[in-house]
């Protein structure tokens, strides 16, 4: 395969017509933020709740992160955005998750979580919002 061929074909796969990878991304980026906060908690290590309970809520924070995510128009890299679009985009998203998160698990499971549960998730969800994103944008520049 020439090498011309190879770089079409990257680019190709980098990007998304319709940001469905992205919205892919933002569901198991909130999954894996909620289910990384509770294993990082410094309470109750010995008495962490049920993978299904982690699952189940932690994908309901996954959708909750991708509906806000295209809510608030977090850019995809495939189009040409300035950094701080992507930084105050994705922080209105994962300020609006957490809100309607807490919304949500107060009413249905009557519960809240501990601020290292709240500023891990976020934080996670933050960084994994902007940084991919910031990268793949650097790197369709560079074409």
């Amino acid at each position: 395969m020439p090498a011309n061929a190879n770089h079409k074909l990257l680019v190709a796969f980098l990007r998304s017509r319709h940001g469905n990878r992205w919205k892919l991304w933002d569901f198991c980026l909130g999954l894996t933020a909620f289910c990384v906060a509770f294993m990082l908690t410094p309470y109750h290590r010995d008495r962490l709740p049920q993978s299904y309970y982690l699952l189940i809520v932690g994908g309901v924070y996954g959708i909750i992160l991708a509906i806000a995510s295209r809510f608030c128009a977090v850019p995809d890299p495939e189009q040409r955005h300035s950094r701080y679009e992507l930084i105050a985009a994705a922080s209105l998203a994962v300020t609006l998750t957490y809100l309607i998160f807490s919304l949500v698990v107060a009413l249905i499971l009557v519960r809240t979580y501990g601020r290292y549960i709240v500023s891990i998730t976020t934080g996670f969800s933050w960084v994994g919002l902007i940084v991919p994103r910031a990268i793949m944008m650097a790197v369709l520049r560079l074409q």
